[in-house]
């Protein structure tokens, strides 16, 4: 339940215009949240881990065209495709904190 008292949002959308805008704002969101190390696995090729502090983010994330985040520490999973990033929640935790971030 929100603080409203309705349901929690499990999913969403990563708001931007083009893909850097959104991959930005994923990077961004992620950074306030703390997140040091993700998962990135582009569509038919090997995944592998990141240090967000260490790379270009948002770069990575906006090159990517298909594919799958996800993020250690967080119960959410992000899929990246050219025209949109969606990402889901797998707590009402983690919603909560995506729906702050994302909104």
């Amino acid at each position: 339940m929100t603080s409203s008292g309705g349901p929690v949002q499990m999913a969403g959308a990563v708001p931007g215009s083009t893909p850097l805008a959104r991959a930005t704002r994923l990077a961004g969101a992620l950074a306030e949240l703390s997140i040091t190390r993700l998962e990135l696995a582009p569509d038919g090729a090997a995944a592998r881990v990141l240090r967000a502090r260490e790379t270009d983010l948002p770069r990575e994330i906006a090159e990517l065209q298909r594919g799958r985040v996800t993020p250690a520490g967080l119960d959410a999973a992000f899929v990246i495709s050219p025209d949109r990033i969606d990402w889901t929640a797998f707590t009402p935790d983690a919603a909560r904190l995506l729906q702050a971030r994302l909104a």
